[in-house]
């Protein structure tokens, strides 16, 4: 109801505005976990600082960044947005790789063609989800984005190279991180079906975000008229 209210003299003016929110180079306090104060936002709102809230709704309505939903406890923090745009191409962050023998995986195809632009917005309208269902805090680094759903389980978000245009879906025990970098072929070998199949994601929480994803990713495409 804000938007409709609002008429756009200059558009390519807003256009050079949005650039600086969806790229690191003009971030002043750039760092690998894609957040952005409040007070960096008023800065690179200037010279139209008056237009604030007006920018602020657009970027929201078009999935370039959400707030950060603080804990409750936590009332001196300054107010934060997620901005997985402005995560530097290359990381700081090591990323621990998960690996698949014990985790469920399924990708989404893009039919050729997958921008890590839409990948963002999928990751933004994925905090919406955590964040209104109460998932702790995501992990967000360069084409990945990593949620603790509960004590149990792991979803990892992660856009594949270019070539490959699509996104991988990957569904993980909470405690088989630590399994995986220590045990061997051998004794995976050793372990019975039952075992293996203890140590996967429970089928209920991959059916349930297999569901999230999918209405994500389809709400996305009718947003973009594909």
């Amino acid at each position: 109801m804000f938007l409709k209210n609002t008429l756009i003299l200059r558009p390519h003016k807003l256009i050079e505005l949005i650039k600086r929110f969806i790229s690191s180079n003009d971030l002043e306090n750039e760092n690998d976990d894609g957040l952005m104060d409040e007070r960096t936002f008023e800065t690179l709102c200037q010279p139209y600082i008056e237009q604030k809230q007006t920018l602020l709704a657009l970027l929201k309505k078009f999935d370039l960044l959400c707030e950060r939903i603080s804990p409750a406890t936590n009332t001196t923090i300054c107010k934060q947005y997620y901005v997985p745009s402005c995560i530097p191409r290359i990381s700081s962050e090591k990323i621990s790789l998960e690996k698949d023998e014990q985790s469920v995986v399924f990708y989404y195809l893009f039919d050729g063609y997958f921008p890590e632009s839409l990948f963002h917005q999928i990751l933004v309208r994925t905090i919406k989800w955590s964040q209104t269902n109460h998932v702790s805090t995501p992990k967000l680094s360069y084409r990945r984005g990593k949620f603790l759903l509960d004590d149990q389980h792991v979803l990892i978000l992660t856009a594949s190279s270019m070539k490959y245009a699509r996104m991988k879906i990957q569904i993980l025990r909470n405690n088989s991180t630590s399994t995986n970098t220590i045990t061997t072929a051998n004794n995976n070998n050793n372990k019975s079906q039952e075992e293996l199949n203890s140590q996967l994601a429970d089928p209920a929480i991959v059916a349930k975000v297999s569901y999230i994803q999918r209405n994500i990713v389809r709400k996305r495409a009718i947003d973009l008229g594909t």
